[in-house]
């Protein structure tokens, strides 16, 4: 077993804090959070920071200290510090192959990876495909660059949708990160305009029975918003902003659909004219981008915007 300390915040005065050990046993590992809690009360300073573990065995006894990268016996379960650590424990491979291929990396730290993903690929395997996915190239890198590191994305874009998605290293992260808001931006190319220079779709979806995977706007569905914005207008059609306030399922690509404009090359809710239009300009999927993420880091507080080199 080792320990090491994560990057730390400012903790306020008498925080009640919760602490990990970290175990790496080759050739991956994985993080489990929130296993050993912490349950002592500090009275620190805002910016106290302790730069050893204090360990404590199973009965409770003081068991010594140990700095970043030290080992620890076997007996010792519980990590007290004032700078959190956390438990790894061997995550398992995965069951689809480590490809070569390109990969617009945007950002990358020792936690959390943002990449650019192309049009016409799938962010994860299936059961009938285990390869040519975006977790495929992910793995690869991580193989090449040495990475004991995991595929967790947080955001999920259609096959045809490119742009940014951010993918977190471990599933603790992972689960800090859906504790985070992040706001997403995307661009698009719409037939025709939206009302006005900008505004709110505010159209419930309702998903449509079963086999069908798409979705239609009716009063009894979910609840559903959209603030968009025209960046540039042509001649047949609009470059658009559009920010998602709602998480539905092709909510975008629905909602523009719904105030007759389509995103341009939407096969599911494009028009026979927005459709023979998009064909005109070679427009053979949908002219949707991820374009931007805005977060705070969950570990180190600093803002994030990730903003893709792709544009629709």
């Amino acid at each position: 077993w080792s320990v090491r300390s994560l990057p730390h915040g400012h903790l306020p005065s008498k925080s009640r804090c919760v602490f990990f050990l970290m175990i790496r046993r080759p050739p991956r590992s994985t993080l489990i959070a929130t296993l050993f809690p912490y349950t002592t009360l500090f009275d620190l300073e805002a910016d106290a920071v302790l730069e050893q573990l204090c360990l404590h065995d199973r009965a409770g006894q003081a068991a010594g200290t140990v700095s970043d990268g030290e080992r620890v016996p076997p007996e010792v379960v519980v990590a007290l510090a004032a700078s959190p650590s956390v438990l790894l424990l061997d995550e398992p491979e995965p069951e689809y192959p480590g490809e070569e291929g390109a990969l617009t990396i945007l950002y990358e730290d020792d936690h959390i990876l943002a990449v650019d993903k192309p049009a016409g690929m799938l962010i994860h395997p299936s059961r009938s495909r285990d390869t040519g996915t975006l977790a495929n190239r992910v793995i690869g890198h991580y193989q090449r660059t040495g990475q004991r590191s995991a595929f967790h994305p947080l955001t999920r874009l259609d096959r045809d949708t490119f742009g940014v998605v951010l993918i977190a290293k471990n599933s603790h992260i992972h689960a800090l990160l859906q504790q985070t808001p992040l706001q997403k931006t995307y661009h698009a190319r719409i037939f025709g305009c939206l009302p006005g220079d900008s505004g709110i779709i505010d159209a419930p979806i309702e998903r449509r029975p079963l086999p069908s995977l798409l979705r239609y706007v009716c009063d009894t569905g979910k609840p559903s918003r959209t603030r968009y914005r025209v960046l540039e207008q042509f001649v047949g059609h609009s470059l658009v902003e559009l920010e998602p306030l709602t998480g539905r399922t092709h909510q975008l690509r629905l909602h523009c659909a719904h105030l007759g404009s389509p995103i341009l090359g939407d096969p599911q809710y494009g028009t026979v004219e927005s459709q023979e239009y998009s064909l005109q300009f070679g427009y053979t999927h949908q002219r949707l981008c991820a374009k931007k993420i805005h977060l705070t880091h969950p570990l180190t507080g600093k803002m994030l915007t990730i903003t893709s080199h792709l544009s629709p």
